[in-house]
């Protein structure tokens, strides 16, 4: 008999606790990387790095990608 087992609902339970680590880890970086894209495009950081936080479902990012990376793009 093994001396450690794991049972199914304790491995769902890290499984899921591993995944909702990885996605807060994921939005930080997001928020991260807006904020200094941002602020090396355009004069207005704080604003698109509140509109990719508070705009759900990930349209906040999708919108500055869209939107804020052309105001500062030296392409237009």
């Amino acid at each position: 008999m093994p001396l450690f087992v794991i049972s199914s609902l304790a491995l769902a339970s890290i499984l899921g606790l591993l995944i909702a680590i990885a996605g807060i880890a994921l939005y930080v970086a997001m928020v991260i990387w807006v904020y200094r894209d941002a602020r090396a495009r355009t004069n207005n950081p704080i604003i698109w790095t509140l509109i990719v936080l508070l705009v759900p479902n990930y349209l906040g990012l999708i919108i500055y990608v869209l939107i804020g990376r052309r105001q500062g793009s030296m392409y237009l």
